[in-house]
């Protein structure tokens, strides 16, 4: 590499260009085609030579142009380099594909995923115990996972990954894809009448956000679970994880758009479902960025509200209150108030605990979720309009300090202030009879 010794402003260039910040630049910039393509040229042992060396012998027209052009055009000449130069770092320091990508994630607005083909583990695949908490297998502790193995707990996955809008259907049944977990470590094809006819006991319900598969809704919904598991006091639970359509779609603005309206059918579908729960059965919701405007929706219908989709009336009648706990969660901030788009949310809620985060970079860009307007996230600022009847039922914790810059739920469920408490609003507040 001599020519960066005798090209001073290579030199310099080389110096000030962080070598993982130049990576991920590069990954980002290989989405486009004509960068490929421009690299691929760039990359040619023949054009290095030419350009740079000037000893290649008999050098083709289109190597003349192109030497030419490099010799008279900076801003080509140094995009030249910089290329060059990313592709010459070494590989033990390259960052992967994938890292980057995550890394660019980080900063898409709200989280993001396409509707595909069902993705569940086969029946019989023991994925359980390594996707507890989400965690790579070398980061991962005994401590740390297959809590279930040591308690007595009740696991179901619900999915409606197979189910579209139901608008204008009047359907007054839904044909929801349910399984349990074994004993064995497998998930076992079940029914709604034999989840519902089950072992009465607390039962806490998981609506994971956006951007999200479904073997990711099972990783996900342990660690929400693990939560409640470490506490030595809590009693034995039926865990269900709420699984619905939220893989990625391209346009990270349209994904957006397109999982919000998709959030109003999901509040009917797990309106539906609470409605036919025992009304003398303990329920706790627990509910994610996007997962959280789910689960204010189903409280909202309900109580007989209806949201964007016309769908049958849902009658509850008297039923035992509901604890919701709302983590990040990506919906208008003034929705739960009196006339708000789900101010039926109240009527079964017991109380709710809000955990919003000031310093989200996600939920920060929440207002492009609309065309006109510039809506607030309600795990963004917390909640606005509430009248103080509302105000006395609500807690709120800013867990900016405890979790950082991040909208990820692997940070929040690990947060020692998240723990505290999801664990003391649904574990001590109200005991099972």
């Amino acid at each position: 590499m001599f020519w960066i010794d005798s090209l001073p402003w290579v030199r310099k260039l080389y110096i000030a260009l962080n070598v993982v910040q130049t990576q991920r630049l590069l990954f980002f910039f290989m989405r486009f085609s004509f960068f490929q393509h421009a690299l691929c040229c760039l990359n040619a042992t023949f054009l290095f030579e030419a350009m740079f060396f000037g000893n290649m012998a008999g050098p083709s027209t289109f190597v003349r142009f192109v030497k030419r052009i490099m010799r008279t055009t900076a801003p080509l000449r140094r995009l030249a380099a910089a290329l060059i130069l990313t592709t010459m770092v070494p590989f033990s320091v390259r960052v992967s594909r994938a890292d980057a990508e995550n890394a660019t994630a980080n900063t898409a607005a709200v989280d993001i995923r396409l509707p595909t083909a069902d993705k569940r583990p086969a029946v019989g695949q023991k994925d359980f115990p390594q996707n507890t908490l989400g965690l790579a297998p070398s980061d991962q502790k005994l401590s740390d996972v297959d809590y279930h193995s040591l308690r007595d707990d009740d696991a179901w996955l619900i999915s409606t990954r197979h189910l579209d809008c139901l608008a204008g259907k009047g359907e007054s049944t839904l044909d929801l894809d349910v399984s349990r977990f074994s004993t064995s470590g497998e998930w076992i094809p079940a029914g709604v009448d034999t989840l519902l006819s089950s072992e009465p006991r607390l039962t806490v319900v998981y609506v994971h956000g956006n951007r999200v598969s479904d073997d990711e809704a099972i990783s996900r919904a342990w660690q929400a679970f693990g939560v409640l598991q470490r506490d030595p006091a809590a009693p034995p639970m039926r865990l269900i994880i709420w699984s619905w359509p939220s893989d990625r779609i391209h346009g990270q603005v349209r994904d957006v758009r397109y999982k919000a309206a998709r959030t109003n059918t999901e509040g009917h579908y797990l309106g539906w479902f609470l409605a036919q729960i025992d009304p003398e059965t303990s329920v706790n919701l627990i509910g994610f960025s996007y997962g959280a405007r789910v689960v204010t929706g189903a409280m909202h219908v309900l109580s007989g509200g209806r949201l964007a989709c016309a769908a049958p009336d849902i009658v509850a009648g008297d039923r035992r209150p509901i604890q919701v706990v709302l983590v990040a969660a990506a919906l208008h901030n003034h929705w739960l108030s009196s006339g708000g788009f789900h101010e039926g949310f109240w009527q079964f809620a017991d109380r709710l605990l809000l955990l919003f985060n000031s310093c989200d970079p996600v939920l920060k860009r929440y207002r492009f979720i609309e065309k006109r307007g510039r809506p607030v996230a309600l795990g963004y600022r917390g909640s606005w309009g509430l009248s103080d009847d509302l105000e006395a039922r609500i807690e709120e914790r800013d867990v900016c300090c405890s979790v950082g810059k991040t909208h990820s739920e692997s940070v929040f469920f690990s947060s020692a202030e998240v723990i505290d408490g999801i664990q003391q609003h649904l574990l001590t507040r109200d005991a099972p009879e």
